[in-house]
């Protein structure tokens, strides 16, 4: 047997070597059509993210993540989007090569790099929870056993068993050989497979199988069979052998030379997968029939490098070319009406009892679909209008066509017109068989049964007549409900027609009576509706969670679902859900929507049936221009209920990988927080909804539809809680464990930062108010004393004006009067009028001063010397005494006040006084400077001067001059000898600019 194998396989791959780029083969096409009908594939390739680089590794963790290994890095894919883990971002990944992965049982990821193994507990990728395990460099293979024990080859052909807890223990197999793949069985075995040899683990150490006689022969792949025995490949050339040894060869149908198997796998229904080198995917059905089930690629594209099954029983092959496949069981199928008839929309479909489909068009007829083969029936074959509405098998088989022109029967072939003298030429929407036999039609406002031979009809109300039935279905107590395009819904009990006025639309499309006698009507534009006793009322629309509001056809499977063809597409809704969802006890509704393969989601329905059951239990609705069928027990299968998952939070740009890091901590001031999530669904992931919540922001839950991220914008420090809930593939809501933040406040935001501005703040205003009040004050201060002052300067004004100008009109006004009585000598009189013109020149001197001082234009330091200057001439030059001047150059514009104006100028003129009358002088020296914001008016002369110490009891013009600075806060100083002269310094503070440049002393 294995000589005869040998040699045929030696004969073929000579064969195949010939054939290679001379044959084209036929039957692409014919494995096209049969696959269709069984599974359904999905690609992605760079276009979707993927790099394009060679994927060696798929495995898929608990939490639903899709793990990709290449020579380029690591890949996450939730169903939705590719994440690519590199070295460079991801320091602890060390390097970009992926040579092995593992998911493991607690949902642990092992990443396999020739640089060491990793693992990441929470089958996430992050720093946080990175694992090194052991010194397993280069590790080649990878697989689970029983009890966490990990089984791990290397480069050196040793094979690693890991127990936790225990110390490692190393096989090394013999073979030369190095070894292919590592497979462990559920009861523990484990068995390694070189080029064409297989090894056991028995009594502690790995021995050939001993089932191994395939000879000399060596096979590139080895993989085991569940019900035991090998699928081996060397090539083209696949061969199943049992334990025994014996090998039969399990030939694929396509001959392509390129046809060359890369990798090989059986899933756990028993079918054996093969990738080959040109890029297909094929399938051995356990009865030995191979299906090509992905189209023959061009080598660039890349061949097939790795297959996978994971726990949805989805299959994954990845290429050499950076392309991912899936492929997964077909849940449905469809076709579509011949080309001739493609414009027109199905109204209707039955199934009959030998399982033929039915279907009537809204213009072409009827098709009957058989055995592949379309069957037309129109007005040649005596349906006189092309308008089908309505198609019934009864429990006699007898079919039934209700058209816009009439009831007609089919009957050997032919179809035949029925109850003309009722129905003739009226439209027929509605066609039903009650639970006795009796046969319902429905027309325009009108009912009519049909009992054996006996036909009765009922109208619907005289003020109705003119509406049309739509849908008829039997009660729980043999009562018949009526729905009607007008005048909504009626119940038909003891030959009695009532209408329900509780039911307030007016269009009842479809009625779907269940087991406990409650009715589901399905209304033209509100959706679906729930009547229990003809009077309790529960409406579900799209702001629920329905696809459609308009919905034609109501069927209910075995687990209590109902199935509804919609302007939206065909879906189904748990009656419990919509029964929870009345209550308030659950979110919105979750639809399992289904479609067709074109892409066309809508349906139709001109009355009953709008959908069909047939024999096998498969559910038929119109879609498009098309039909659906499905099994409702297949599409609801159990699936897993996968996790929400958190993955990262987005700060301003900057993202938190979250594994195992809660809460996070994030500085205020973010403009824009996003948290990103996900449901790693691989089945549906279009079909998911997304709610979430984040506490102490959202009061309720947030509605995210099927976008994968949250946005906040601008969120004060505290302490918040994220939480996320989807749909999920099993159609059920699910929630992930809660994601805690805290906004950690700056400084400036903190609690006793805070306390302390507030503190700060408080003692500032306080500072500031008394600041205020005292500034206040002390400027109503120095407005009483400015007022005090000029009332002191007015007064001194009055008593200049009184003292020299009154004193001296007064003495003018006598010497004129004096002079007017006189009648003596002319030289007398002369003398007078010479006394009483100098008198008025003295008044005119104290009020030229008077008005000087008054003055604000003279109010500067340069003004007040120009005038002392311009009187010290004068003075001294009418009492001939020769007068000296010394000025500083640069005297600063400092402000001078009247008041020291005035006192200034009366002291200095009083010390030239006492020079010109008292010293005897002939010589007056006037010197005025500027000192350390001082001013310095020194008069000086060379008289006859006095003795030093008769200053302090000299008379009244010491003692004034002295009284007029100390009134302006200034000081005179007096020095004087006999014979040597007299010097007078009047010194006046004033706030200066400073001393300029060349200042002289005061001395």
């Amino acid at each position: 047997m294995c000589a005869s194998i040998e040699h045929s396989l030696l004969a073929r791959f000579c064969v195949a070597a010939a054939l290679i780029g001379l044959v084209a083969f036929a039957g692409d096409d014919i494995f096209a059509s049969t696959s269709e009908q069984q599974f359904v594939i999905r690609t992605w390739d760079r276009r979707d993210g993927l790099p394009p680089t060679v994927i060696s590794h798929i495995q898929r963790t608990s939490n639903g993540y899709l793990w990709i290994g290449t020579q380029t890095g690591l890949l996450r894919f939730d169903g939705s989007r590719f994440k690519h883990f590199e070295a460079e971002e991801n320091a602890f990944l060390r390097t970009n090569y992926v040579r092995s992965l593992l998911a493991e049982p607690s949902g642990a990821l092992l990443v396999g790099t020739p640089l060491g193994l990793f693992r990441f507990p929470d089958g996430r990728v992050a720093a946080e929870n990175c694992e090194e395990v052991g010194d397993h460099f280069q590790t080649y293979a990878l697989a689970n056993g029983p009890g966490g024990t990990l089984w791990a080859v290397t480069r050196s052909n040793e094979v690693i068993r890991t127990i936790p807890e225990q110390k490692e223990t190393r096989f090394l197999i013999s073979d030369t050989q190095s070894i292919r793949s590592l497979h462990v069985a559920e009861d523990g075995q484990v068995n390694v497979m070189t080029r064409g040899r297989v090894f056991a683990l028995d009594h502690g150490r790995f021995a050939k199988w001993p089932g191994d006689r395939l000879g000399k022969i060596k096979f590139d792949i080895v993989v085991p069979s569940r019900d035991g025995g090998w699928w081996a490949t060397s090539g083209r050339e696949v061969l199943r052998v049992e334990e025994n040894g014996n090998a039969t060869l399990m030939e694929m149908t396509d001959d392509s030379p390129q046809l060359q198997v890369m990798a090989m796998m059986e899933d756990r229904l028993g079918r054996l997968w093969a990738g080959t080198r040109n890029g297909s995917v094929h399938c051995l059905e356990p009865g030995g029939i191979w299906h090509q089930v992905t189209p023959r690629r061009s080598r660039a594209l890349g061949s097939i490098q790795c297959l996978y099954e994971d726990h949805d029983g989805l299959i994954w092959a990845g290429t050499t070319a950076g392309i991912l496949h899936q492929i997964k069981p077909r849940l449905f199928t469809t076709w579509s009406l011949p080309t001739t008839a493609q414009e027109s929309v199905i109204q209707t479909i039955c199934v009959a009892q030998d399982g033929a489909v039915w279907v009537g068009t809204d213009g072409a007829g009827a098709y009957r679909f058989k055995d592949g083969l379309f069957s037309r029936f129109g007005q040649a074959e005596g349906l006189a209008n092309s308008t089908v509405m309505a198609i019934l098998e009864d429990s006699r088989t007898n079919l039934w066509f209700g058209t816009l022109g009439g009831l007609f029967r089919y009957d050997s072939g032919r179809i035949k017109s029925e109850l003309d003298s009722t129905l003739s030429g009226q439209s027929v929407p509605a066609l039903y068989e009650g639970k006795t036999g009796d046969l319902w039609f429905g027309a325009i406002g009108t009912v009519i049964r049909k009992r054996g031979d006996e036909e009765t009809t009922y109208r619907l109300g005289t003020a109705v007549t003119a509406y049309e039935v739509r849908a008829i279905t039997e009660g729980q107590n043999r009562e018949m409900w009526i729905g009607t395009r007008g005048a909504g819904l009626f119940e038909f009990k003891d030959e009695q027609m009532e209408r329900i006025a509780a039911f307030p639309r007016p269009v009842a499309n479809t009625i779907h009576c269940d087991d406990e006698g409650v009715l589901w009507i399905g209304t033209r534009a509100h959706g679906l509706w729930r009547v229990q006793d003809g009077k309790t009322l529960n409406n579900w629309t799209t702001a629920d969670g329905l696809p459609g509001n308009m919905v034609f056809a109501i069927l209910e499977d075995d687990a209590g679902i109902l199935w509804l063809s919609s302007n939206a597409g065909v879906f189904g809704l748990s009656k419990r859900a919509l029964t929870d969802h009345a209550l308030g006890k659950a979110g919105p509704l979750l639809a399992i929507q289904l479609g067709s393969a074109g892409g066309e989601t809508w349906s139709a329905g001109s009355g009953q049936p709008a959908a069909a059951k047939g024999p096998d239990g498969r559910f038929w609705f119109p879609v498009g221009h098309g039909v659906l069928a499905f099994d409702p027990v297949a599409v609801m299968r159990d699936r897993p209920v996968l996790p929400v998952l958190i993955e990262e939070i987005v700060a301003d740009g900057k993202g938190w990988t979250l594994a195992g890091s809660n809460p996070v901590k994030i500085l205020s001031g973010v403009r824009r927080l996003e948290f990103r999530y996900t449901i790693a669904d691989m089945d549906a992931p279009g079909r998911l909804k997304f709610r979430y919540k984040l506490d102490g922001v959202d009061d309720e839950w947030v509605d995210g539809g099927a976008q994968r991220i949250a946005y906040y914008s601008h969120l004060p420090p505290g302490k918040y809680r994220f939480n996320v809930i989807s749909s999920g593939s099993a159609n059920i809501w699910t929630e992930t464990t809660p994601l805690d933040l805290e906004i950690i406040p700056r400084l400036w935001e903190r609690g006793s930062f805070q306390v302390a501005s507030t503190l700060f703040v408080l003692i500032f205003v306080g500072a500031t108010v008394r600041f205020a009040e005292r500034s206040r004050m002390r400027r109503k201060l120095e407005r009483l004393e400015l007022q005090q002052s000029m009332e002191k300067e007015r007064r001194r004004i009055a008593q200049d004006l009184h003292d020299d100008l009154g004193s001296g009109i007064t003495e003018i006004m006598l010497l004129t009067e004096l002079a007017k009585r006189d009648e003596g000598p002319p030289a007398r009189l002369q003398a007078q009028l010479d006394g009483i013109t100098h008198k008025a020149r003295q008044v005119a001197t104290a009020m030229d001063e008077i008005v000087w001082t008054v003055n604000p234009k003279n109010d500067s330091l340069p003004d007040l010397a120009s005038y002392i200057c311009d009187y010290t001439r004068e003075f001294l030059g009418a009492a001939r005494i020769r007068c000296r001047i010394d000025v500083n150059d640069h005297l600063p514009p400092e402000p001078v006040t009247a008041q020291q104006r005035h006192n200034l100028f009366m002291a200095v003129k009083e010390a030239l006084n006492n020079a010109v009358k008292h010293s005897g002088a002939t010589e007056v020296w006037l010197r005025i400077s500027w000192l350390a914001n001082q001013l310095a008016v020194t008069v000086e002369d060379n008289g006859r001067g006095f003795v030093s110490a008769d200053v302090r009891s000299g008379g009244n013009g010491l003692q004034n001059m002295r009284s007029r600075l100390e009134s302006i806060q200034g000081r005179v100083e007096f020095a004087s000898e006999l014979e040597q002269g007299t010097k007078v310094v009047f010194v006046l503070p004033l706030v200066g600019l400073g001393m300029p440049q060349g200042a002289g002393s005061l001395n």
